[in-house]
């Protein structure tokens, strides 16, 4: 029941150490324990499906972490880089990236995207999408011209109360030709 040194290297029952440490490496039924950091030059190969980190505090890699496969977040992904890039780099012609929500929407900045609509959180559905047609459920405002390049355009107006429709100016004349 004592130990074993062969050179600098400390032998007692199923653990392997050094004189001051002496459990560094601990074998039991199909485990290895490290106690301590475990320091490699080379690569650690774990059979597939197989690796976890079971970690309490913060959990880092230095250099690149590359994934083969998908990956799976529990939580925020935060990048803390002052100019962050989210890339997607193929060489398929029709290749595409798609950011979804399979349970609610998603939020840019301030503009919130839920399935065919564009808006913000207090109004999410201000502009509707729809093959070949933009729906605006609001006010729409515009410092500059609006251009119909249609041949025969037209200005409707639709609504169920019958109120009217009026074309108005606050500073100058309006102009029908």
């Amino acid at each position: 029941n004592g130990y074993v040194d062969v050179e600098s290297v400390r032998f007692t029952g199923l653990q392997m150490g050094l004189d001051g440490a002496a459990d560094l490496i601990t074998l039991s039924n199909a485990n290895v324990k490290i106690t301590g950091t475990l320091d490699t030059t080379g690569y650690i190969k774990v059979a597939s499906t197989k690796f976890t980190v079971d970690a309490t505090g913060n959990t880092y890699a230095d250099g690149t972490l590359g994934v083969k496969g998908v990956s799976t977040l529990e939580d925020d992904l935060l990048l803390s880089e002052a100019n962050a890039v989210i890339e997607h780099t193929s060489t398929d012609a029709a290749a595409s990236l798609t950011i979804k929500s399979s349970s609610g929407y998603v939020d840019v900045e301030s503009v919130r995207f839920t399935t065919d609509e564009i808006g913000i959180a207090t109004d999410a559905d201000l502009i509707k999408l729809t093959d070949q047609q933009v729906s605006v459920r609001g006010k729409l405002q515009t410092t500059d011209d609006i251009l119909m390049s249609e041949a025969t355009a037209a200005l409707t107006h639709d609504a169920a109360s019958g109120v009217g429709l009026a074309i108005t100016s606050s500073n100058g004349y309006v102009d029908v030709e």
